[in-house]
C-alpha cells in the first residue's frame, strides 16, 4: 500500500499518534506527496536500505 493512498484524515491521524522519530517523519512526509523511495533516500542523503 502506497502512504498517499489514504484519506487526509487517515494520513492526520497517523502522523499524529505514530510518534515518528524526525528521519521517520521526513519520509513519511515525502511519501505522502507521492516521492519514490528512491527519490527520499536521495532527498533524505541516505541509503535505500535505510528508507525501506
Amino acid at each position: 500500500m502506497k502512504v498517499y493512498d489514504f484519506t487526509a484524515p487517515e494520513l492526520a491521524y497517523y502522523a499524529e499518534f505514530c510518534n515518528f522519530s524526525p528521519q521517520e517523519e521526513a519520509l513519511y512526509n515525502l511519501r505522502k506527496k507521492g516521492a519514490t523511495l528512491e527519490q527520499c533516500a536521495e532527498i533524505m542523503h541516505c541509503e535505500m536500505t535505510t528508507v525501506k
